[in-house]
């Protein structure tokens, strides 16, 4: 890891303990985990704190964390994790139901979360706890899904469309594929899940709608669905179509030529980057798909086009339970710093870091006039991010069951399942048929609410229908 020299720091077991005053025990001092490819800019952004604040009273030890894994280590062991750590905001409810971090009270932290973020990411820093909601996360960057491409393989017309991307791989080989996904997840499968008729941006999804879990609040039995679905599995099936990734990883499959782009989200754009050459990465929304008459369904028309779908999401601030009471007033002056949107705007420039607040994408033609050091992709991943923002839902997932119901209970392994239209278990090919598709979309909704499979036997004889 790259060392930043820094006036009044040192280096220690990784990590860079800033402050004016001499480094001191755990209890004058406030460690912070933030991404790995942000800890260089967080470093610099809190020693500049910190001498702008002499009488801030203690030092910070800034420290890189996966923040795919922060969660988990504050839940194992929540004495080892940092005192403020980042997060993806799907985490903040079981966090906060297992009472593993405290709540937001300083009113001027409360004000500018209120104020500057967008209604969806300040929906989700509110968590309920024994019946009371309060605020407990700081949201300072987003995240959604986009299409990376090959631009030696992939014109920027063909990127624009699913239908474009199978024709610039047919060009470079019969059996190399129009894109790939990073994972077989709920994630993942987040761009059919949520995709979206393209011009009324209209989808009949339901997903936990309200926070809860209960008849009326999930929905995934919508002619669009059965058609996205009919979609994916004709994808799957054309040679140059989608593929999964193989077992040598997404990138190497880039790389090799085995496919000319990837659906992923900004942590995976470095990968991409070094696997073709920065000079010929491209950048785009997720493509869109025209319904045919193999692919559509009911209210779900041949013609209709759709577009990918995507979680649109934020990384948040959170105070651990377990940090001492002294800090806590200072932990919340702290996080109102580096969440605020003028250093959201410097770890854009400097890492990247798409801002969370509402309106950046407005700014980005006058950040590339003022810095054009910047380059155009960078101005590229910003815009599509903020452009796919049109397409996505924030995950829904205010407590840790909603999460574990919809990841964890067999619901991405049964979309695959149907998607592959061939069970590995039993090494027979199924949900051939579109009764069979409503019938495989109705279970995945099923363990969606009730966090199990239903017995075959209970599923209504006519669906769609409603589950309670």
């Amino acid at each position: 890891m790259k060392k930043t020299r820094l006036l009044g720091s040192f280096v220690l077991f990784g990590a860079t303990v800033l402050g004016l005053a001499s480094c001191g025990g755990s209890e004058n001092k406030i460690v912070l985990w933030v991404g790995e490819e942000s800890y260089e800019f967080y470093t610099q952004a809190c020693k500049e704190y910190l001498e702008a604040n002499t009488d801030f009273g203690f030092t910070v030890e800034v420290k890189s964390q996966d923040t795919g894994t922060a969660a988990a280590q504050v839940i194992a062991d929540a004495t080892a994790a940092a005192d403020v750590f980042t997060v993806a905001h799907d985490n903040i409810g079981k966090l906060v139901q297992g009472k593993y971090v405290k709540p937001i009270t300083n009113e001027e932290l409360t004000n500018q979360i209120n104020a500057d973020n967008p209604q969806p990411f300040i929906d989700v820093a509110y968590s309920s706890l024994a019946g009371e909601k309060q605020l407990y996360a700081s949201p300072y960057i987003s995240q959604a899904l986009f299409l990376m491409y090959d631009k030696r393989s992939v014109s920027d017309t063909q990127a624009a469309s699913f239908e474009g991307l199978a024709e610039a791989a047919k060009a470079k080989g019969a059996k190399v594929k129009g894109w790939t996904v990073t994972g077989t997840d709920g994630f993942n499968f987040s761009f059919t899940v949520l995709a979206r008729n393209n011009e009324t941006k209209a989808t009949s999804l339901k997903l936990f709608e309200g926070g809860v879990k209960t008849k009326g609040s999930c929905w995934f039995q919508g002619d669009d669905e059965v058609a996205s679905m009919k979609w994916v599995q004709k994808a799957l099936k054309d040679p140059n179509g989608m593929m999964w990734a193989s077992d040598a990883g997404w990138y190497q499959d880039i790389q090799n030529g085995a496919t000319v782009s990837v659906i992923g989200g900004a942590w995976h754009f470095k990968t991409f980057s070094n696997s073709v050459g920065s000079e010929n990465v491209g950048i785009a929304k997720i493509p869109t798909y025209t319904l045919t008459s193999e692919t559509a369904f009911g209210t779900a028309a041949a013609g209709t086009v759709m577009r990918g779908g995507t979680f649109a999401d934020c990384k948040c601030f959170m105070i651990n339970a377990r940090s001492a009471g002294s800090k806590y007033v200072a932990e919340q002056k702290l996080i109102q710093y580096l969440s605020s949107k003028a250093i959201q705007d410097k770890s854009f420039i400097a890492c990247n870091n798409m801002p969370a607040y509402k309106g950046f994408a407005d700014k980005l033609d006058m950040i590339k006039k003022e810095h054009p050091e910047l380059s155009d992709n960078s101005i590229k991943l910003a815009r599509a991010q903020s452009d796919m923002g049109e397409y996505g839902l924030a995950q829904p997932f205010i407590n840790g069951t909603l999460n574990t119901y919809y990841y964890s209970k067999g619901g991405p392994e049964l979309y695959k399942v149907m998607a592959d239209q061939y069970d590995t278990s039993t090494k027979k090919e199924v949900f051939l048929t579109d009764a069979d598709i409503q019938k495989g979309l109705y279970r995945i909704q099923y363990i969606w609410q009730h966090g199990k499979e239903i017995d075959e036997k209970l599923i209504p004889a006519t669906l769609p229908a409603e589950i309670d």
